[in-house]
């Protein structure tokens, strides 16, 4: 009769003990899979929130004076994007792309700047690697050795610049995946957004973050336009309806200013970058309009601008920035980011005083 009691006791301890076995077991799996829920300490966290000013550098040599080094340090501009190179078709034996237009550094990264390369891809040119492929490839090892030639520090982000069409959308979409799986996770990978694409949310880009291009928004081609490079009223159109844009976007804004040269019959003829149109032998004003008719033949930009011509100064307007950055945040509401400037150049940046400069970085709408 013991040994019967025995045995009984004897499993009843080993049923005790499976049980405590098994809640140790299931305890283990349900802390291992909590902790798979929470990123790993060395994964990258993408950034949502403001982490500084921006501008960009579109000139081919890298020399920043003396008065842009200090506009950098005046504003607090932590990260300057620099066009490394322009990517075109190539007609040679291959039939395929090749750079263009590489910057030059001169001068060393400025100290406490970030330097973000930007890559412009001619539509052509993402059509033509959709066609062939292996463009990823070499964009992503060019920008790679150029910033370690240059000693740029680490890569932090990459950035595309292509003015695609609805049409391309897809081919632009599968580059930007391939770069995505060359960079990584640990590289923000961004794009930039025209304004006509806002309503076209379905064909977003793959990418971590865009930047909402606010200039250039008018055709310059157009002889009645009021202002090619920045109004209020062409970027209303597209934020009407836009909705949940579904990226987080910076916003780029315009600071440079450009000449319009069209001819006796109004038809554009090119981008004058001399801005100075004051002199009254040579200009006169046509009442009622935003444009000037040229007095005699003379050269501009080597250009020979003849009489009878017309040109169309414009600049980047103070008000009609801060009216454009107060339409779009009330739109794109907490989709915003950052602010970027076009561009670095102090003969262009002397339009605006340092309050204003500092009223458009300001990331508020008051």
């Amino acid at each position: 009769m013991s040994s019967i009691v025995f045995n009984k006791l004897k499993n009843r301890v080993l049923f005790v003990n499976m049980l405590l076995m098994l809640c140790l077991l299931a305890a283990a799996v349900g802390c291992s899979g909590a902790k798979k829920d929470t990123p790993a300490e060395n994964k990258t966290v993408k950034p949502g929130a403001r982490h500084g000013n921006g501008i960009y550098w579109w000139k081919t040599v890298f020399n920043p004076n003396r008065n842009e080094l200090e506009f950098l340090k005046q504003h607090s501009i932590k990260r300057v994007y620099v066009k490394f190179f322009d990517v075109v078709p190539y007609s040679g034996e291959d039939d395929y792309i090749a750079p263009v237009a590489t910057v030059r550094f001169d001068s060393p990264k400025p100290d406490g700047v970030e330097i973000v390369p930007v890559v412009f891809i001619s539509t052509e040119a993402v059509r033509r690697m959709a066609d062939i492929g292996g463009g990823a490839e070499k964009i992503v090892k060019r920008v790679r050795n150029m910033a370690s030639y240059n000693n740029l520090g680490e890569v932090k982000e990459l950035q595309l610049d292509c003015d695609y069409s609805w049409r391309d959308a897809g081919a632009f979409n599968n580059l930007c995946n391939e770069v995505r799986k060359l960079i990584g996770d640990s590289v923000v990978l961004s794009a930039t957004i025209r304004v006509s694409q806002l309503k076209n949310t379905s064909s977003l880009p793959p990418v971590d973050r865009g930047v909402l291009m606010l200039y250039n928004t008018g055709s310059f081609k157009n002889y009645y336009s009021k202002n090619s490079i920045l109004s209020s009223e062409d970027v209303e159109l597209y934020l009407k309806d836009s909705g949940e844009f579904g990226l987080p976007l910076d916003l780029a804004f315009p600071a440079y200013r450009w000449g319009l040269w069209f001819d006796g019959l109004n038809t554009f003829n090119a981008i004058l970058h001399t801005s100075d149109f004051s002199d009254t032998t040579l200009y006169s004003a046509i009442n009622g309009t935003n444009r000037l008719s040229v007095n005699k033949d003379h050269f501009v930009d080597g250009q020979h601008i003849r009489k009878g011509d017309k040109i169309r100064p414009e600049v980047s307007d103070y008000n009609e920035i801060m009216k454009t950055k107060k339409l779009v945040f009330n739109a794109l509401k907490d989709n915003c980011r950052d602010i970027i400037l076009f561009h670095l150049d102090s003969a262009q940046l002397n339009q605006f005083n340092a309050n204003e400069i500092d009223s458009i970085y300001n990331c508020s709408i008051n």
